[in-house]
């Protein structure tokens, strides 16, 4: 009997043992399974829209979508920052000071925004205006007012940004430009970056 009681208690102490590992696992997996996943898609170059202003002055408007991936939760806050702009050309401006600032949200005035799971939007890379021989007005929010730090000639360049959400893991993203001829060009595509591959800021805000 006594043999029967104690392997009675060894095995409810396993089952114990078993339900509050269960119940910690459950705990830790489904916030991780449910976690909204901010990501701009593989492959992506921005896509152009043309439209006028209130002055109708035809220009030319880029757009970044960024799609939350994640399965259930929203993703609260999120941004696309601006962590470095380096000019590319072959004679680089001597300093070049674009302030490093979050991209606003296309149709918001804001930097920021909630993104339901499976919903993409996107922020604005900038726009060209004139469209087909203006400069490129970065999309930065707060606009600068009176300012020209936020606009690029005509050169090659490699802008490096931040995708991040209070909820949401940050990830990291590359993309290299030309502006000629009053529009953008694409030499490649979107690339994701490991943390410690991204590089620093390298321009003063």
């Amino acid at each position: 009997m006594a043999m029967k009681a104690n392997l009675a208690e060894w095995v409810g102490a396993v089952g114990a043992v078993g339900a509050i590992a269960a119940a910690l696992f459950l705990q830790l997996w489904i916030p991780f399974w449910r976690r909204p996943k901010l990501r701009i898609r593989s492959g992506t170059t921005p896509d152009p829209v043309s439209d006028a202003d209130n002055d109708g002055i035809q220009g030319e408007w880029w757009d970044i979508p960024v799609e939350n991936r994640g399965r259930r939760d929203t993703a609260l806050a999120a941004q696309v920052m601006l962590t470095a702009v380096e000019s590319r050309g072959p004679a680089p401006p001597p300093e070049l000071r674009v302030p490093l600032r979050s991209l606003k949200w296309t149709h918001l005035q804001n930097a920021q925004a909630d993104v339901p799971a499976g919903v993409r939007r996107s922020v604005e890379l900038g726009k060209v205006k004139p469209k087909g021989k203006g400069l490129l007005l970065l999309g930065v929010f707060p606009p600068l007012r009176h300012s020209k730090r936020g606009e690029l000639s005509e050169g090659s360049y490699r802008l490096e940004f931040a995708v991040v959400a209070r909820n949401a893991r940050a990830r990291y993203y590359r993309l290299d430009l030309d502006l000629r001829d009053g529009t953008l060009h694409f030499p490649t595509e979107m690339i994701e970056q490991r943390r410690q591959q991204a590089a620093r800021a390298s321009v003063r805000s």
